[in-house]
C-alpha cells in the first residue's frame, strides 16, 4: 500500500501541471529494461503498467516514449517529459527530479560466465582483479564510480547489457 500511495503523490502532481493547460496525457521518457519497463510487452512492462494503472485511476492517460536510457533522463530533465520510468534512486538526480518509490523491490547481482570461479567477497576492493560492465545511465552506487575513478576497480562501458555480455 505504502508503494501506491507515493506512487501516486507523483501523479497529483504532475496532474496539477497537465491539468493546468487542459493536457489529461502524461508524456513519459522511458528505456528498454525488460520485465520493468518494455516497448514490445502488452502491459509495456510491470513498472510502466503500474503507473499506467495508477494515472488511470486519476483520469489520464499515459504516453511512455522508449529512449536510450542518457536520452530519456536528459530530455525529462530538460521539460520535453512530465517524468522518466524506471530508475534507483540517485543523490546526484535528487536536484532535479522527484523520486517517487519505492515502486517494487528487486535484486542486482554480477554476471559472470560460467567456467569462472567468482570469488567470496564483501567489499567491491576485494574483486578489484575483475573487469566490470556498465552501461552509461544506468544507476550505479557512488562507491561503485569513487573506486573505478580512483583506478581501485577496472570498469569499462557499453551501450547495452548485451554489448557487455557479449564481452564476456
Amino acid at each position: 500500500m505504502k508503494r501506491l500511495f507515493y506512487t501516486t503523490l507523483v501523479f497529483l502532481a504532475l496532474s496539477s501541471i497537465s491539468a493546468a493547460d487542459g493536457n489529461t496525457e502524461l508524456s513519459i521518457s522511458t528505456g528498454n529494461y525488460a520485465p520493468f519497463t518494455d516497448e514490445t510487452a502488452p502491459n509495456q512492462g510491470l513498472v510502466n503498467q503500474r503507473i499506467t494503472q495508477i494515472a488511470s485511476a486519476a483520469g489520464y492517460t499515459v504516453k511512455f516514449d522508449y529512449l536510450p536510457w542518457m536520452r530519456a533522463l536528459e530530455l525529462a530533465r530538460t521539460g520535453k517529459y512530465a517524468a522518466s520510468s524506471y530508475w534507483y534512486f540517485s543523490a546526484e538526480r535528487q536536484a532535479d527530479f522527484f523520486h517517487v518509490g519505492p515502486v517494487l523491490y528487486d535484486e542486482l547481482v554480477f554476471i559472470t560466465r560460467q567456467d569462472q570461479v567468482f570469488p567470496d567477497w564483501t567489499e567491491l576492493t576485494e574483486l578489484s582483479a575483475l573487469t566490470f560492465g556498465a552501461v552509461p545511465g544506468y544507476t550505479y552506487t557512488e562507491e561503485f564510480w569513487r573506486l573505478s575513478e580512483a583506478g581501485e576497480i577496472t570498469v569499462e562501458t557499453a551501450q547495452s547489457d548485451e554489448s557487455n555480455l557479449r564481452k564476456l
